[in-house]
């Protein structure tokens, strides 16, 4: 909160609230001079934004998580727009990587009453007791800019109470496939590959042959195999998910590593070149940031290449990866 909540200064008063999060949140708040309001932990993150709105009562107000900044600095001129606004969530994943900014509801404009929110997990405003979609509602003109890791313990925190909404929910909904792959992709992100595994299975059981998240599966459990040292059924499992979905570039980039491990060269730089050639045209995109179908395969190409003794190819490969890696963090 150190940095997140001086740049919120910049937009009004800062309010902290806590939903069991530890006393250190507390001792920060008193730290920095601002409010706190704990709040009871709930397994749904819509119903503690719900609270949280309630509490702050009419607008304007905005809500940001604990390791988001504003993304450009000095952004105070609220639209003259009443009722929920969204806000936009850029993800930073290095110093010069970011991923897909999107629109969460996170904003309510002057003189309206506290929204209700929906979601398991990422909290939907409600209108007329249905969801809305962010990207429909206005703008705050306000972007945040998330840093993962930026709070030491925040995302193994954040993402555990994650995996405990999937469950709860489950309980209910047992064969329920995108609290499935809500829970799937919990173990994924906390490498926990066995867990990972047995609910993929699980996953397949429950969901329709043509959901599109099946080669995002493939691809997912693949790397969990990949862990466990299981490199054939990890290449069984990548082959699998560009056979579904070819334009899966992160999916060819897997398989090029994999045969590259294996020394079968040629195969490699012709799945590293499947991805190259598809691009920013790349669907699904499990990394979230185009790299492994743009400038990451080109530098795959360009280390085979060296290897080879293709000098000038490698050279070739090499300034092809650096262009493309310029073209994609200029977006």
């Amino acid at each position: 909160m150190s940095t997140t909540v001086p740049s919120l200064r910049e937009l009004g008063e800062v309010v902290v609230f806590s939903a069991d999060a530890g006393d250190e949140v507390a001792a920060d708040a008193v730290r920095l001079g601002v409010p706190f309001v704990a709040l009871p932990w709930t397994q749904h993150y819509g119903a503690l934004f719900t609270a949280a709105a309630q509490w702050l009562g009419e607008g304007p107000w905005l809500i940001a998580y604990a390791d988001e900044t504003v993304a450009t600095p000095g952004t105070g001129d609220w639209p003259d727009i009443n009722g929920p606004l969204a806000a936009g969530v850029r993800h930073r994943t290095s110093e010069h990587a970011t991923y897909t900014e999107e629109n969460e509801c996170r904003a309510v404009g002057a003189g309206s009453a506290p929204p209700l929110f929906d979601g398991l997990v990422y909290a939907q405003v409600l209108r007329d007791s249905a969801a809305v979609d962010s990207d429909e509602l206005p703008h705050s003109g306000v972007v945040f800019e998330h840093y993962p890791a930026r709070w030491a313990g925040l995302a193994a925190q954040r993402l555990a109470r994650t995996a405990q909404v999937y469950r709860t929910a489950l309980k209910d909904r047992p064969h329920d496939p995108e609290l499935l792959y809500g829970l799937f992709h919990c173990h994924y992100s906390a490498h926990e590959w066995r867990q990972l595994r047995e609910l993929a299975a699980q996953w397949r059981d429950a969901a329709a042959a043509d959901d599109p998240k099946r080669p995002l599966v493939d691809y997912y459990e693949a790397c969990a195999a990949v862990a466990q040292r299981e490199v054939a059924d990890a290449l069984r499992l990548a082959q699998g998910a560009v056979h579904q979905t070819p334009a899966f570039a992160d999916g060819w980039y897997l398989i090029g590593e994999l045969h590259a491990s294996a020394g079968r060269r040629g195969d490699a730089d012709a799945a590293f070149a499947r991805a190259a050639a598809i691009g920013r045209g790349a669907s699904p995109v499990a990394v979230e940031d185009y790299s492994l179908a743009t400038w990451r395969a080109w530098q795959a190409r360009a280390v085979l290449a060296k290897q080879d003794g293709r000098r000038q190819q490698a050279a070739e490969f090499l300034a092809r990866a650096r262009q493309s890696r310029h073209e994609l963090r200029a977006g």
